[in-house]
């Protein structure tokens, strides 16, 4: 049963359920469909369009892919003939909708249809083990798990009972198939080595002999064998294994095993413990290795390590030594280090190549009769110059050897003398390095990127990411030893990220360490490529320069692509056809075109986007014509607050998913035209783009960009002369501003705001403006403990709104109102005002006030000591908080429940919850619920009587609760504090405390609510009254000072 498990969830997830490993199986739901399908190729083409359902498929290219040697009118009658069987087969009656999207030109599988492949589960497993973030694989029992997963979907060969007699179908299939059979044999091997850490050696040969079994000659597996036969104490069966090994290496390949084989094999036949034979010191001397024939070969000598590449370099491999795959191309931007790449994977391979590798760089080639030429002077072949042609194929035409092209992007849309070579040369291969995707449907593309780089910062995970590892590589070349604290290590991060993994910039970046610091190094990066150069005699004078290796890309545009290119630098972020056409001018088939010549590239969103140095490099073009710049941006800055308008957030009762997501796709380009509207205080712009910025930035908890961006608008604002237009929209941008403040606890600088906001427009003609400032002053207010001016400016806010009909904030006055009135004892039953509160919210759709409603229930649930009912309504808003996104207050509902379990005596429940919680507000930096979330971790140690920790956990709260000012805060923090003296003999001290808070007007009820409890859980008799007393006349921040320096 536990077998079947992943199976059985994803079938009882996706309906239609296909299983292309091994036997070819299709289900809905349950029911077995495989038996309806007429043929193969219908089972072929469900398998491609479910494998490639991320794009949509022209109709003549699949005809080509399925009927290559039928007319195109023949073949797409034959693909609707095969689309109408896959209908029939699958039953659209049962299915819950159409599993095609169809039109005249293109076919796609519906990609919102509930569709399952094996094939797809299996990658995610594996994705899921590459992405994890852990110390070390083998060591990460989920990532195992998911391996193991990935290992038991694999049921047999892709499609290995399905033949379709298409040979660009057999390509296609066999390349998919081999990736696959890679990716198992990657699997196998890592949890054979994970299982043999965990001396779990059974387990280990079971993923071993499976191992063997698919793949006899791979050495490595059989090394794994014999170690674990061995390591498992059956000596006999380890030397049996080497011998099946050598076997099978010498009927096959004609080779011995090698050296590594041979020295396990002696340590296991002399009876060494393998735990104790190192390499550096052999009890023995290895047999001598068996040389393999020399092949003749003349690629360069690299001066400097090779780094990264591995899964690049295996596919390669597996490409080279494919029968299928008879040109290879790696294709890339300009410095992503195609060269290298080419040159290190044809020494890997030189032994597949009997008759050479032979590397051919075709930078000052132009015609194909000097490339005819260049490959004939690489291979040392000599013809009279009239007859080279035919010569040089006659010469190649029974070679089984390798030609690297490198730099073929001058030669992309030609190609008849690379086709005619491979036409002619059966067992020839060639390699292609180029800057332009090459049209050819013989061609295996590699689209190779920048190397792996940190996303985040984890310096033992940094330092093994390979951007990382090669810029500190380099950097060590300059005598510089690299970063000796965690601070410089984040710096190499920061540039590693800018430069998005691109070798050559690294390298470039890595050799002006002995001129600049990284600080310095990462502001040029971001300003232009001015210190991507170098004047290393031995570095080629292409790579000498990111500047001059892009322009030679530049200089192969047409002037159509130079300009649509040179526009697209406005762009910071990724973007869609439809900008690009409305901003840049650009055509279709200009996009297109710089795509294929890697100048543009596309995301998981089919959005395109530039890397920073392309992106640098396009506006130092653009800028050439500063009419032109400005006419550019002026459109950039306009199409995207237009996007803002058009959203239509504003008018919108709450943000609904959909638009965020669809604002979040383009918050970068939103940024950057925000900046160009208020640095040229385009009022028009700001109008239209503040309240769409508001929303999306208080609803996604980005508190300091929202408070940057509202600071431009304020800045922008304050310089136009005043009208009563301008005033307003200064009004709304201050309240805006001082909001973000707010919400980050500084709330010295909000209240100035809101006032300024309040100021500066006329209350007889515009007091509908004022709603939200005076909303923000109650909510300073209420954070002060200055209850009764909370009081005054909420109701001003809900009078304001109420006369107006503004909706949103006159009922979140309200809520407010309702909270505090039952605070001050003015209202004892706010839970029928509140639901009554959450009715309305719900009826508009707002459900940013639902989630406020919502925790503000349960607020007076936990006042009054009803848990069970204030877990209810967290439980509630934790559950809308994550439909909405809003980890803010995820956060927060941790910490309520983490106070919760600690009064209900569960403090092992209650630590994780606070533990939670505080991850949370330290990534959003939120000191005040930090602070918060300080005092219930040591009110905890406290009740678990470990003293010292509670102490640290309070010092550490009083620090942070000193620099807010603010008193309710202060007066819980000594709350904890309280409790943990009255446990530790210094009730004095404790009394006091409690006088204090008691008899303070800033002290929250529920704090008020804590200390009752802790009252009542005392000997009355021990209670001072005289101490009590002289703690209502205990200044709180003196108290909170000596404190911060006895405790």
């Amino acid at each position: 049963m536990e077998e079947k498990r992943f199976e059985q969830q994803e079938i009882a997830k996706h309906q239609l359920s296909l299983f292309s490993f091994g036997n070819f199986e299709v289900r809905l739901g349950e029911f077995p469909l495989t038996g309806q399908f007429r043929t193969d190729k219908e089972r072929g083409l469900l398998t491609f369009l479910i494998c490639e359902a991320h794009r949509p498929h022209r109709r003549e290219i699949l005809g080509e892919l399925f009927w290559p040697e039928r007319e195109e009118g023949v073949a797409r009658t034959n693909l609707r003939q095969a689309i109408l069987g896959l209908r029939r087969a699958i039953g659209n009656s049962s299915y819950p909708e159409n599993i095609f999207h169809i039109t005249n030109e293109f076919i796609q599988l519906n990609p919102g249809g509930p569709v399952w492949l094996d094939a797809d589960a299996f990658s995610a497993h594996l994705k899921f083990a590459q992405s994890h973030p852990h110390r070390e694989l083998e060591a990460c029992s989920l990532c195992i798990q998911h391996l193991e997963e990935a290992v038991r979907l694999y049921r047999g060969s892709f499609l290995e009972t399905v033949f379709v007699e298409s040979q660009p179908f057999q390509e296609w299939m066999v390349f998919k198939r081999e990736a696959f059979f890679r990716d198992l044999m990657s699997a196998l091997q890592t949890l054979t080595s994970a299982y043999e850490k965990q001396a779990d050696y059974e387990t280990a040969r079971t993923y071993a002999l499976k191992h063997v079994s698919l793949y006899p000659l791979e050495e490595r597996a059989h090394q794994q064998l014999m170690r674990l036969f061995a390591l498992s104490d059956q000596r006999t069966a380890a030397l049996e294994q080497y011998q099946t090994c050598k076997k099978l290496l010498f009927e096959e390949l004609g080779v011995e095993p090698g050296a590594q084989t041979q020295l396990l094999y002696e340590q296991i036949r002399q009876g060494i413990p393998l735990a104790f034979a190192t390499a550096s010191s052999p009890p023995f001397s290895p047999p001598r290795e068996k040389r393999e024939p020399f092949t003749r070969n003349n690629l360069p000598g690299p001066l400097t390590s090779f780094i990264g590449r591995e899964e690049e370099m295996g596919q390669l491999t597996r490409c080279l030594r494919s029968p299928v795959c008879r040109l290879t191309t790696l294709i890339g931007p300009p410095g992503v280090g195609k060269t290298r790449l080419a040159i290190q994977v044809g020494k890997e391979n030189l032994g597949v190549f009997p008759e050479g590798v032979w590397f051919v760089p075709l930078e000052t080639i132009q015609t194909e009769h000097e490339l005819l030429s260049a490959i004939a002077k690489a291979i040392g072949f000599v013809s009279e110059g009239q007859f080279l042609h035919d010569a040089l194929i006659h010469h190649l035409q029974n070679q089984k050897a390798l030609i690297i092209l490198d730099g073929y992007e001058h030669f992309s849309q030609k190609g008849g003398v690379l086709l005619e070579l491979l036409g002619n040369a059966p067992a020839l291969k060639i390699m292609v390095t180029s800057r332009e995707r090459l049209n050819y449907q013989v061609a295996c593309i590699f689209e190779i990127s920048g190397l792996p780089y940190p996303t985040s910062f984890h310096a033992d995970q940094a330092k093994n990411s390979p951007a990382v590892q090669l810029f500190l590589n380099r950097a060590l070349h300059r005598q510089i030893l690299g970063p000796n604290s965690p601070h410089d290590l984040k710096d190499v991060i920061e540039i590693c990220q800018l430069l998005e993994g691109l070798p050559l910039a690294l390298e470039l970046a890595a050799a002006s360490v002995h001129q600049f610091t990284c600080p310095h190094i990462i502001a040029q990066i971001q300003k232009n490529l001015d210190v991507l150069k170098t004047s290393m005699p031995d570095v080629p004078k292409r790579h000498q320069s990111m500047y001059v290796a892009i322009q030679q890309s530049w200089a192969l545009l047409s002037e159509e692509e130079q300009t649509t290119f040179a526009r697209l630098g406005v762009f910071q972020g990724s973007f869609s056809q439809e900008a690009a056409k409305q901003i840049a001018e650009a055509s279709v088939s200009a996009l297109a075109s710089l795509t294929d010549k890697s100048l543009i590239g596309m995301d998981d969103l089919r959005r395109y986007k530039l890397p920073l140095i392309l992106r640098n490099f396009a506006l130092e073009k653009l800028h050439t014509n500063q009419t032109e710049a400005t006419n550019v941006e002026k459109r950039f800055a306009h199409y995207y607050v237009s996007f803002l308008e058009q959203l239509d957030l504003a008018h919108c009762p709450y943000a609904p998913h959909q638009l965020l997501r669809e604002l979040e796709k383009e918050i970068e380009n939103i940024r950057a035209a925000w900046l160009w509207i208020t640095k040229n205080q385009v009022i028009e712009g700001i109008s239209k783009g503040i309240d769409s910025l508001w929303l999306f930035f208080n609803a996604r908890d980005q508190l300091k960009d929202g408070e940057n961006a509202f600071r431009l608008g304020v800045e922008a604002l304050r310089t136009v002369s005043s009208r009563p237009d301008v005033d307003c929209l200064l009004s709304k941008a201050l309240a805006g501003l001082g909001w973000f403040l707010s919400r980050q606890g500084e709330y010295d600088d909000a209240k100035n705001y809101y006032s300024e906001s309040i100021a500066c427009v006329d209350p007889n003609l515009h007091e509908d403006v004022l709603v939200f400032p005076y909303f923000g002053l109650g909510y300073v207010a209420y954070q002060f403990g200055e209850y009764q001016l909370a009081e005054t400016n909420f109701l001003a806010a809900f009078q304001a709104g109420e006369k107006f009909g503004e909706q949103k904030w006159t009922l979140m006055a309200k809520l407010y109102l309702i909270l505090l009135q039952f605070m001050l004892g003015k209202n004892n039953t706010p839970e029928n005002d509140l639901s009554d509160i959450l009715f309305r919210f719900e009826k508009t759709g707002n459900l940013q006030g639902c989630l406020r409603t919502l925790k503000q229930l349960g607020d007076v649930a936990h006042i009054r000591g009803d848990l069970s009912q204030a877990k209810y309504y967290y439980h509630r808003t934790a559950q809308l908080a994550k439909e909405l996104e809003q980890t803010g207050t995820e956060g927060i509902i941790s910490l309520k429940m983490g106070i919760i379990a600690s009064e209900e005596g569960n403090y092992q429940k209650a630590n994780e919850l606070l533990q939670k919680a505080w991850q949370f507000f330290e990534h959003t930096g939120n000191r005040e619920y930090l602070v918060l979330t300080l005092r219930e971790l040591g009110g905890v140690a406290s009740l678990e009587n470990e003293f010292q920790m509670a102490t640290q956990h309070f010092r550490q709260a009083l620090s942070m609760a000193l620099s807010t000012i603010q008193p309710p805060l202060m007066l819980e923090v000594l709350s904890g504090i309280a409790c943990m003296l009255a446990k530790t003999q210094r009730q004095e001290t404790a009394w006091e405390l409690i006088g204090l808070i008691q008899s303070h007007s800033a002290t929250h009820p529920l704090t008020c609510r804590r200390v009752k409890s802790l009252l009542s859980t005392c000997n009355q008799a021990q209670m001072s009254e005289e101490a009590s007393i002289k703690g209502h006349s205990l200044d709180l921040l003196r108290v909170m000072a000596e404190f911060q320096i006895s405790l």
